[in-house]
């Protein structure tokens, strides 16, 4: 009789491996989705900005059991685009781990960030809402994620972009000084460390930043763009420049697109692709995809991917 097949942190996912194939119980499944692209720069003529894009889902999942002999797909997002001129940004892709035999265990692509006067997009972590007045970001998808900062009021920059760690922040507005110190981007939710789960060292799941203004006419409103979450990891929202670009392999979001008073068209970034990282008491028999091996001793393997393939044991 097959045994039930649950989702939760920790538990075993059962179930009848037929044909005489035996059990194997891979310690740790870490899947990370793609992160938000950010919502594009509006053109010149309207005080508007745009939410920094969600980074992608991220969560590790133990004590996987799968059969000896069956193929498993391993599925990785790729980051969301930034959003064309007055557009929201992209959704990072999902990332899946998926047999014939077991639960699909998936990680949510992050939000994308949203163009101005919009709100920010439902991700693994939310996108961050564009600005001005109140414009929610994305919600968060529970134990992947983070919601996206809103926009609050007539004079807020957009809001930042979840991150695994910590939400987005808001956009806000310095209410004093010439010129009008207005229209601020939202910094980034914070990301989380990946050792030794998914990445050899470094910081995964991080939002990127709200875009700021630049407009130096008609009373001189400006406002810096957000600083994408966990030191750039995730991109920084543009300033009378090209927003960054989430961190490769790293499933953040890209940074919100700036307005300028400028014809020109500043861009908002891409986010970036995500990855799956699984832990084996045994060898694989065979993969594709060409994920990067590794002898964790004692028997123990780890395989990365860092896009999509296949894994058998």
């Amino acid at each position: 009789m097959p045994l039930l097949s649950t989702i939760g942190a920790g538990s075993v996912k059962g179930f009848n491996p037929g044909g005489g194939a035996g059990p194997v119980i891979l310690s740790k499944i870490a899947l990370l989705a793609g992160g938000g692209g950010g919502g594009g720069a509006t053109s010149a003529g309207g005080y508007t900005g745009s939410g920094g894009g969600g980074g992608g889902g991220y969560f590790v999942e133990t004590n996987v059991t799968v059969s000896s002999g069956t193929t498993y797909t391993v599925t990785v997002g790729a980051g969301g685009s930034a959003g064309a001129q007055s557009t929201t940004g992209s959704s990072g892709g999902n990332t899946t781990f998926s047999g014939s035999d077991i639960t699909t265990l998936t990680a949510t692509g992050g939000g994308g960030g949203a163009r101005g006067l919009s709100a920010g997009v439902d991700g693994g972590s939310g996108g961050g809402g564009g600005g001005p007045y109140a414009y929610l970001g994305g919600s968060g998808t529970s134990g992947q994620g983070n919601d996206g900062g809103a926009s609050v009021n007539s004079t807020s920059g957009p809001g930042g972009g979840g991150g695994k760690v910590s939400a987005g922040s808001n956009g806000y507005a310095v209410s004093s000084g010439t010129p009008n110190f207005w229209y601020y981007g939202g910094t980034g939710g914070a990301g989380t460390s990946a050792y030794p789960d998914i990445l050899s060292g470094g910081i995964v799941a991080a939002g990127g930043g709200g875009g700021g203004l630049y407009y130096t006419s008609a009373g001189g409103y400006f406002g810096t763009g957000g600083t994408g979450g966990s030191s750039g990891v995730g991109g920084g929202g543009g300033y009378n420049s090209n927003a960054g670009h989430g961190s490769a392999n790293r499933g953040s979001g890209g940074g919100g697109g700036t307005r300028t008073e400028a014809t020109n068209y500043f861009s908002g970034g891409n986010g970036s692709g995500g990855g799956v990282k699984i832990f084996a008491p045994r060898q694989a028999t065979a993969t594709t995809g060409s994920p990067t091996e590794t002898d964790e001793g004692s028997g123990n393997y780890s395989y990365y991917f860092a896009g999509s393939g296949s894994i058998t044991f």
